[in-house]
């Protein structure tokens, strides 16, 4: 049955059935760690946000180190949950193969994150957000801002590549654009939201066509021109709705 199902040979295709023999999938070892983490995310954003003061659950959280909170909770998680897998009997060396594994697949989101965190700074620095909103504020009606927002975060998605990076760009600048303008705030976040979503999707450089085109054995290219004329519908529908949402949520 194995060599059926695409194994190459008969030693490969017995190490293959004696895996799925051994394999005995829990979803007990998935949810436990996760309620771990959770409860000791929240335990510490109140914990690191009251200072052993009285406080309300809101004002410790309102006033939570989250970094630490979530470096803490996330060590503290890891720490339960070895001790949980090795009283599982899951082997040491297996559960190594499988942290270095998943710490390499999240390296490039994390580089990512960093470096367009950086580039959210020194734009911030160098007063690029004050600058782009007085000149929109001067020139576009508030009706119009969610609209822009919305265009210009797929724009920069789209040649990005990664919606995490255009998200830290275009959010600093879609709320001072909706606060200095007056446009509705929540609409010119979900625009910076759906822009970001953009390039992540019908990007070249986006990790979804990537891989998508990569297990459908195309090109990267030729997966993208596909999607291109339906993207570009949804975009120009979605920009009128943004603009007519103004006039249509009041």
């Amino acid at each position: 049955m194995a060599i059926k199902k695409g194994v190459h040979d008969e030693h490969e295709a017995h190490e293959q059935c004696q895996f799925e023999e051994k394999a005995e999938p829990k979803l007990l070892n998935l949810l436990l760690p996760l309620a771990v983490l959770i409860g000791m995310i929240v335990f510490l954003f109140w914990y690191t946000g009251s200072e052993g003061n009285n406080k309300t659950f809101l004002q410790a959280f309102m006033d939570a180190e989250f970094e630490k909170a979530i470096f803490m909770a996330s060590f503290i998680t890891l720490i339960f949950t070895v001790i949980f897998y090795v009283i599982r009997k899951i082997p040491l060396r297996e559960m190594e193969s499988h942290f270095l594994t998943g710490g390499t697949d999240l390296l490039p989101p994390i580089v990512i994150l960093v470096l367009s965190w950086s580039l959210s700074s020194v734009t911030q620095d160098l007063g690029f957000v004050e600058l782009i909103t007085q000149t929109v504020a001067a020139n576009v009606p508030p009706w119009l801002i969610p609209s822009v927002v919305f265009l210009v975060g797929a724009f920069t998605s789209y040649f990005i590549g990664s919606s995490w990076a255009t998200w830290a760009l275009m959010m600093p600048l879609g709320v001072q654009l909706a606060v200095s303008t007056g446009a509705s705030l929540p609409l010119a976040v979900g625009a910076v939201l759906a822009g970001g979503s953009v390039g992540d999707n019908v990007s070249p450089l986006g990790e979804t066509p990537v891989l998508t085109s990569a297990i459908s054995e195309v090109t990267v290219l030729d997966h993208v021109q596909t999607l291109l004329p339906y993207a570009s519908i949804i975009i120009g529908i979605s920009t009128v709705l943004y603009a007519l949402s103004q006039f249509l949520l009041v």
